[in-house]
């Protein structure tokens, strides 16, 4: 205990994160959620995934702390962006869709302002100014304290890479549902393709709904131009898979490796509108060979 109380006091996240680990099950010092709750802040203050993930998890219940959506919905969506992928991603998005049907639009909108003020402070010190679930901004309130220049250029930043990161994960997705239903005999070409792209594309809905469009409304691209970009894209996607399933099953075929990473859209889709929302078309070329 005592390495790892200097460790922390060194602003060492890990050995935040252990004392907090220690004093939740009461290994080594007294049971105190209370006390595990401040050294899971600390070390998800310095960008620990899973001490995001375990903050979010307390609020959610109340457990140390009384129960706070607000603050629930904050660091899970912080940890889902920290840790892009394996347990802590997708037990952050997880508990995100469990609290996301119970918070109110109000309750969503204290989160969106609380957002902005914690990247304003690279999430030192993020604390609402509301303290329970139950007492939460009012979009009025929100409404009342506009952007900086400073903090919308940040909030705009984050919105980018969040947006870029669902769509890299997107893209993904048509190579990994390919080399899972690709190869299926059974169903005609074209029912298969429509699986593979209405899979991915109910993924990307669902990913953009908890990681993006919760928090980043007032800053990033609005929901009617995302899915009006995207729409060229998932056809283009469509035909790409179509053709290679079409191809697979073409006797004697040219030898040729399986498809591994499908194209991203265009970078643009990752920047914020237009005036004219207008977003460039994307590329044509989703399988790399």
């Amino acid at each position: 205990m005592k390495w790892f109380r200097s460790a922390a006091a060194l602003g060492n996240a890990s050995a935040q994160l252990m004392i907090g680990s220690m004093y939740e099950r009461g290994q080594g010092v007294p049971q105190n959620a209370g006390e595990a709750l401040q050294w899971y802040r600390r070390a998800a203050e310095g960008g620990h995934a899973t001490a995001q993930l375990f903050l979010g998890d307390a609020y959610t219940s109340g457990k140390g702390t009384p129960q706070n959506y607000v603050l629930a919905h904050l660091w899970l969506n912080r940890a889902a962006v920290t840790a892009a992928s394996g347990e802590v991603h997708d037990n952050a998005v997880r508990i995100l869709g469990l609290i996301g049907r119970k918070m109110t639009p109000e309750q969503i909108a204290g989160a969106q302002t609380l957002w902005r003020q914690c990247i304003a402070s690279d999430y030192k010190n993020c604390v609402p100014a509301i303290p329970s679930s139950t007492q939460v901004a009012r979009r009025d309130d929100a409404a009342a304290s506009p952007l900086t220049a400073g903090e919308k250029g940040a909030a705009e930043k984050r919105c980018v890479q969040i947006r870029s990161d669902e769509v890299e994960k997107t893209a993904k997705c048509f190579a990994d549902e390919y080399e899972r239903l690709g190869h299926n005999q059974t169903e005609s070409a074209s029912v298969v393709a429509d699986v593979i792209i209405g899979r991915c594309r109910t993924s990307d809905a669902a990913r953009m709904n908890e990681k993006y469009f919760s928090l980043c409304g007032d800053v990033g691209v609005a929901r009617r131009d995302y899915d009006k970009a995207m729409e060229p894209y998932f056809a283009r996607a469509r035909e790409a898979v179509l053709s290679q399933i079409v191809e697979e099953r073409t006797p004697n075929p040219q030898p040729r490796s399986p498809p591994s990473q499908v194209a991203r859209p265009d970078d643009k889709i990752a920047s914020p509108p237009t005036a004219q929302n207008e977003v460039r078309s994307t590329g044509t070329d989703f399988f790399r060979q």
